[in-house]
């Protein structure tokens, strides 16, 4: 049986929107924002350079590399250009870099990658600090608001001269675009011929498949009704359970993690320690398995992990793989993979009733070619075929990159039957995020009619998700959307948020239950902060009233009693 959404007209097409923000992969964006986060006073510049304006033309797209027009370089902080050459030597921690402003009207609606030779020496600092490359801009798409700031990965130590590049892949109107090349938060030498800077449009990642495949169920997971939970990461006891089940989750989430060996490149030993670990992991599986068929739930196990974790040049990596997972580029890791959804299959056969699906790799990403056969659909493929080996019936739960709406436009769905397709919702991620991974000192709230942020965006955002769905005929699994608890109209963005889901006939589990403070709607922050003292226990509160609305399915289009998730 194919799968009808209840919230589009049959035969409908949808047209695929731009969608702006950032992949929401937590370690990428981290390190850009931080640059982002960088005091206006050292953006502003007191080295050598020409405080001038570019000279711009509009960059036509293209997959070869092209000499960007009209950049007129300005040295910023601790920073010297002489004869088009950057210079950057700090003998500790600080700032320097050349920056330019660059017009990207070209790449309207379209990627852009850009590539600078760059050298390092003896180039260290925390966290995020080293050498990169960066544009920041406002994407119009998403109304304004600041700065967004993609980046390519740190570089430190000795390096080069080699090029570094980086992808911005999603299709947006960049405007009030900034170049960025240097030191940041960091001591060393670094060196940038300034006139080696490219862009080009990407080629694509891997080459499109099953363009007109439509998924096919079996009627027992067409005819399920809309599932609505929460994400869970250890379930205490019976509490947790009772708690859940009072509120009307149907659904939890199981957020599964397993530790490999503490050195990458020594594989055997990390892969004994894996396959060691993983005992403990499916161990837990089966408790929680167990917990929710007494309590009539079930649940999505997630592969909250990616063995062999994120590449980078400090760990001996290629440049061009970026923070890439590991497993779309070493063949070993991702048989690391495979042979652990091996094991949950075999571990799980007297528990399949309780099982919604198997969620095979979560927020997985790759912005370089992967290995042949194991881009993201090819790799999800592949582990699919290995549990149906094992376990025929059970759905599989998969993916797009960074499990992110926009990469749903270039998703290719894998060929298989009875799989349920998954997005998680953190847009616009300047609000949902504010004080976790955005400038401390930033406040944004929802509604947000001067940048555009409302009910009617996110269903934008969610455009290729729903386009995707119409063109394949699969179920969608919403597997997190949250927003912090501190954040001005949280409550009124979990409300739009459900609503639309229920709309569009989308399971869903928020993000997240009994985990960080900040997302539970059982603790009210005091302050802003990450610590438990910043927290509050609360019985009650807007958060937790909507969220228990919304398991009960009052925020249903049928069943909903006006309020700010009732309009677009």
């Amino acid at each position: 049986m194919h799968f009808t959404p209840p919230g589009i007209p049959a035969g409908h097409r949808t047209r695929p929107e731009r969608q702006g923000g950032a992949a929401p992969a937590a370690a990428a964006i981290l390190l850009a924002l931080l640059l982002a986060a960088l005091p206006a006073a050292v953006a502003a510049g007191t080295g050598s350079g020409p405080a001038a304006a570019a000279e711009s033309t509009a960059l036509p797209p293209s997959f070869v590399w092209e000499r960007v027009p009209g950049l007129a370089w300005r040295a910023c902080g601790d920073a010297r250009i002489e004869g088009g050459v950057l210079e950057v030597s700090l003998p500790e921690a600080g700032d320097g870099w050349a920056e330019a402003d660059i017009d990207l009207s070209g790449y309207d609606g379209r990627a852009f990658e850009i590539s600078a030779t760059v050298a390092a020496e003896g180039v260290a600092g925390a966290g995020g600090a080293g050498l990169r490359v960066a544009v920041g801009y406002v994407d119009a798409t998403a109304g304004g608001g600041g700065l967004s700031w993609p980046s390519a990965p740190c570089v430190r130590g000795d390096f080069g001269p080699a090029d570094v590049v980086f992808t911005d892949w999603f299709e947006k109107e960049r405007r009030g675009a900034v170049l960025r090349i240097g030191l940041q938060g960091a001591g060393g030498r670094a060196r940038c011929d300034l006139s080696t800077v490219r862009i080009r449009e990407p080629q694509p990642l891997a080459e499109p498949r099953n363009r007109d495949y439509v998924v096919e169920y079996p009627e027992r997971i067409a005819r399920m009704p809309l599932m609505r939970g929460a994400v869970v990461g250890g379930m205490g006891g019976r509490d947790d359970w009772e708690t859940l089940q009072d509120w009307g989750a149907a659904l939890v989430r199981h957020q599964m993690t397993v530790r490999g060996g503490p050195d990458v490149a020594d594989f055997e030993g990390y892969a004994r320690a894996f396959r060691a670990n993983a005992a403990g992991t499916l161990d837990a599986m089966e408790k929680t398995l167990a917990a929710a068929a007494a309590h009539g739930m079930k649940v999505v196990l997630d592969a909250h992990f990616v063995p062999g974790g994120r590449c980078g040049p400090a760990q001996g990596d290629p440049v061009a793989w970026g923070e890439d997972c590991r497993i779309f580029h070493d063949r070993r890791f991702a048989d690391l993979l495979v042979w652990f959804w091996e094991r949950v299959a075999e571990r799980a056969a007297g528990r399949r009733d309780a099982i919604y699906g198997y969620d095979l790799v979560n927020e997985a990403s790759h912005h370089a070619p992967a290995i042949p056969g194991g881009d993201i659909s090819g790799l999800q493929e592949r582990i699919g075929r290995a549990i149906r080996a094992i376990d025929p019936d059970t759905p599989l739960v998969v993916e797009s990159m960074h499990a992110d709406p926009g990469w749903f436009r270039s998703l290719s769905p894998i060929g298989l039957g009875n799989v349920i397709y998954s997005v998680h919702l953190y847009y616009p991620f300047d609000y949902t995020h504010q004080g976790i991974l955005t400038p401390a000192g930033e406040v944004f709230g929802w509604p947000d009619e001067a940048r555009g942020w409302d009910r009617g965006f996110l269903r934008r955002t969610l455009a290729p998700v729903i386009d995707f769905q119409r063109r394949h005929g699969c179920r969608i699994y919403v597997g997190e959307f949250s927003a912090v608890s501190w954040a001005p109209g949280a409550e009124a963005y979990i409300g739009d948020c459900i609503s639309l889901f229920e709309e569009l006939g989308w399971d869903w589990t928020y993000h997240a239950f009994r985990e960080f403070p900040g997302w539970s709607v059982e603790r009210e922050p005091v302050s802003r902060g990450m610590r438990d003292e910043n927290f509050r226990p609360s019985a009650d509160n807007p958060r937790m009233r909507v969220l228990k609305r919304g398991l009960r399915g009052e925020l249903a289009p049928a069943a909903r009693k006006g309020g700010p998730a009732d309009e677009d």
